[in-house]
């Protein structure tokens, strides 16, 4: 009779984890009467056995079953950034007397799902200038292939240089972000593409290599550079492709000597897209960056270096000179003011300065002249305040003079998060 008790609280404690109510009453009826009987205390010790192992057995089958079906919710993550600004004047204008603005000039909603724990899917929307223009920042799904390699396709951040896959307001101490970033680097910059992501077995060394679709040189301009040639996804002309890949090292520094990160980037491929208006053009672009922090010192370096074939014949189709080499850099220092402090928070008062220089023309196609216009030097002074790390209260001055001999000068503020 016990082996039939036994058997039905096995069959219908496995199948549900909302038996689990049952097993009190079993144990009563199984231990009560057999003990009474029991001839020995082994028989009785080796009941007590059994019920345990039965006991283990259903607290598994009912975890494995909860984990099975799991909710969405346990599966979904949100996350977002944004940030307000004050220009004074605005962004853009080579003049004193143009107009000051405020603008929200990003709100961004993302969202990731784990269909389990080999495949993910993660993407941002992202509602620009008071959601007046909305864009998808970029869509990806992600298949790990091993602890360390994964698979990407979607629509894909570009790897080039150090800020584009990590643009969120709280990575960089200025209101606006460094305008290499902006005039030489088409941040934010995405494209549908494939490719993978990885990095060594220690973490010290990550990289991305990408294909996608190349840019369109229809869209370059000699101010802006290759910024107007991105597709953001939509309708991606693919007569030309191009690849593009990222590595990142971090060594392993000794205790108290701060953290150091090396970066590069490359981005080659083809840009005419089959256009006879100016023929064949390639672009290849080339990026290095520094970054090293210690006791509330952080020092950055970054160098970006664009070339273009069939610069000529591009400038000849759009009327202006388009610069066949774009080079920028710029050097930034700051401290962290808290860092004075023998007791502290997870809070920084960061003063900063940053120099940069750009060039969208420093070298021109045969027959052409440089605009000089396009040769920028900036200095930029400013503060920015942590109440934490994924908050900034952001406040500076820029200094603007151009090969033209125009001026200006900028005072920026504003706030940025994430989360």
């Amino acid at each position: 009779m016990s082996l039939q008790i036994k058997h039905l609280a096995k069959k219908y404690l496995a199948n549900s984890y909302r038996w689990r109510w049952i097993l009190p009453a079993i144990l009563i009826l199984l231990c009560n009467p057999i003990s009474a009987k029991a001839q020995s205390s082994s028989a009785l010790d080796s009941l007590k056995e059994e019920v345990k192992r039965i006991e283990g057995l259903l607290r598994s089958t009912s975890e494995s079953k909860e984990n099975a079906y799991k909710g969405w919710t346990d599966k979904m993550h949100f996350h977002g950034y944004g940030e307000l600004h004050y220009n004074f004047p605005k962004t853009g204008a080579m003049s004193d007397g143009a107009d000051n603005v405020a603008d929200f000039h990003r709100f961004v909603l993302g969202w990731g799902y784990e269909f389990n724990d080999r495949i993910r899917f993660d993407a941002e929307v992202d509602f620009e200038h008071n959601a007046s223009e909305i864009e998808l920042e970029y869509a990806q799904l992600e298949i790990d292939i091993t602890p360390t390699l994964a698979f990407r396709a979607g629509s894909i951040l570009m790897p080039v240089g150090s800020l584009n896959e990590v643009h969120e307001p709280p990575n960089f101490y200025s209101v606006e972000r460094p305008n290499l970033h902006s005039l030489l680097i088409p941040t934010t910059w995405q494209e549908n593409g494939v490719g993978f992501s990885g990095r060594t077995t220690d973490g010290g060394l990550a990289y991305r290599v990408y294909v996608v679709p190349g840019l369109v040189a229809s869209d370059f301009s000699s101010l802006k550079g290759i910024r107007g040639g991105r597709s953001k996804g939509i309708e991606s002309v693919m007569n030309d492709l191009a690849i593009t890949g990222r590595a990142e090292y971090a060594p392993l520094l000794p205790y108290g000597s701060g953290t150091l990160h090396f970066g590069s980037s490359f981005y080659v491929g083809g840009a005419d897209q089959d256009d006879t208006a100016f023929g064949e053009v390639n672009i290849n672009i080339l990026t290095a960056d520094m970054r090293y922090a210690v006791s509330g010192i952080h020092l950055q370096v970054e160098a970006a270096l664009v070339n273009l074939d069939g610069a000529g014949a591009l400038s000849s189709a759009l009327g202006e000179t388009i610069g066949e080499r774009m080079f920028g850099w710029y050097g930034e220092l700051g401290y962290d003011l808290l860092n004075l402090l023998t007791s502290r928070s997870n809070e920084k008062l960061i003063v900063f300065g940053r120099r940069e220089q750009i060039d969208t023309n420093d070298r021109v196609p045969l027959g052409f002249a440089d605009n000089p216009a396009a040769d920028r030097d900036i200095w930029a002074l400013g503060v920015s305040y942590y109440p934490l790390s994924k908050v900034a209260l952001k406040a500076d001055i820029e200094f603007w003079e151009n090969g033209a001999g125009a001026t200006v000068t900028r005072v920026n503020a504003g706030f940025g998060f994430m989360f």
